[in-house]
């Protein structure tokens, strides 16, 4: 019917449907009435109508734009057959004998090709697009990847993008780059939004430096963040003479799809030290790739006091910085298609007062190239 096999997603289980009904907006989700939570699980037809209940009430999954039951045993699942018709929601009865349900899906598909919904037609400009908070030395590095930018462009009157373009499995991916008018998550936010509206990635991604949690991290380690808060965010409260600040963290996830793929990256145990021997300088450290929360504030830490109460929020917190969360609050509210997010940080300190801006070009250097070798070698997978 002139499907692209690449844009038919597959799941076994009600989980692995929700994780890609986060990232992709589908036009069409066929939904077995009796399915497992987990592949290993045994079906049933809670999942799916949970699955279901998810897709009316959340703002967090993509809502797709036709949705049809399929079941082998219609009179067996009455109540849930109900529950999808209750929502408009067709029921198909799959037979062996016969390709009568076959048809019925088939009329669906073409309505939907006639038939286009507006926002799943907005054309993604870029596969990639890439945020940095400093002009000097992120994106410096980011530009120094064998990538073939082009000069600079603008796309409105505050941004400007350099466009390249970077191979994986044999495919082409076109990538933008740009950097923030000044450090911190409001910055990031709006630039952010904007380059999502008005390019459309398919991904997204921040890389740069940060601080790192001493005990947990090194000199030079690259810190995906699975997860992102404002450790600032809460109330200042009086009690007696005492002011006390109750945190009211929002977490935000990092793609699960990526998330995934950077595990078995990371099962690599040469490809950081091989990235780092590359470096134009001897650097006397081996780094680890980490995957871990990160706590995102509005200011430059530089106590290792206070750094202290930021771990009592999490005890698995890697590292402190300025602006992920912005990145990832502004892909969680983006309307439609959301682009899937991530952001890898490397450690150039320890949030104190020994902070040595030597690192910053090194990390700078190992941030962008574990997103390179990453992206070279996945890319062809989640773009």
């Amino acid at each position: 019917m002139g499907i692209e096999r690449s844009n038919i997603c597959i799941s076994v289980s009600s989980s692995d449907a929700r994780d890609k009904l986060e990232q992709t907006k589908f036009d069409l989700l066929i939904l077995d009435l009796l399915i497992p939570l987990w592949p290993e699980d045994e079906p049933h037809e809670k999942n799916s109508e949970d699955l279901l209940t998810e897709l009316n009430v959340s703002d967090e999954l993509n809502k797709p734009s036709k949705i049809i039951g399929i079941t082998a045993d219609k009179s067996g699942l009455t109540g849930t057959v109900e529950k999808f018709e209750h929502e408009t929601w067709h029921v198909v009865q799959y037979e062996a004998s016969c390709s009568d349900w076959v048809k019925k899906i088939q009329n669906c598909v073409q309505y939907l090709n006639d038939n286009p919904v507006e926002e799943n037609v907005k054309e993604h400009k870029f596969d990639l697009a890439i945020i940095c908070a400093l002009d000097d030395p992120e994106l410096t590095e980011v530009l120094a990847l064998d990538w073939n930018w082009e000069q600079p462009k603008p796309i409105d009157d505050h941004t400007f993008i350099y466009e390249g373009k970077f191979k994986s499995g044999g495919n082409e991916y076109s990538v933008c780059a740009s950097h923030c008018s000044r450090m911190g998550m409001v910055a990031t936010a709006n630039k952010s939004a904007s380059i999502i509206n008005l390019l459309r990635p398919k991904v997204i991604v921040m890389t740069g430096i940060c601080g790192g949690i001493k005990k947990n991290t090194d000199f030079g380690d690259v810190i995906f963040a699975e997860c992102v808060w404002d450790y600032q965010s809460g109330k200042l409260k009086k009690e007696g003479e005492t002011s006390v600040f109750e945190i009211a963290p929002h977490q935000i996830m990092a793609s699960t799809e990526i998330r995934s793929k950077m595990e078995l990256f990371k099962a690599d145990k040469g490809v950081m030290s091989q990235i780092s021997s590359e470096f134009e300088y001897d650097i006397n450290v081996t780094p680890k790739l980490l995957i871990g929360p990160i706590a995102t504030g509005a200011a430059v830490v530089a106590d290792a006091d206070y750094v202290n109460t930021i771990i009592s929020q999490n005890r698995k917190v890697l590292g402190i910085e300025m602006e992920i969360y912005g990145l990832y609050s502004s892909v969680e509210n983006t309307s439609g298609n959301k682009p899937k997010v991530f952001a890898l940080k490397s450690v150039c300190d320890f949030a104190d007062l020994n902070k040595d801006d030597d690192y910053q070009k090194y990390c700078s250097y190992m941030s962008a190239n574990v997103m390179r070798r990453f992206l070279e070698t996945f890319g062809c997978q989640i773009l």
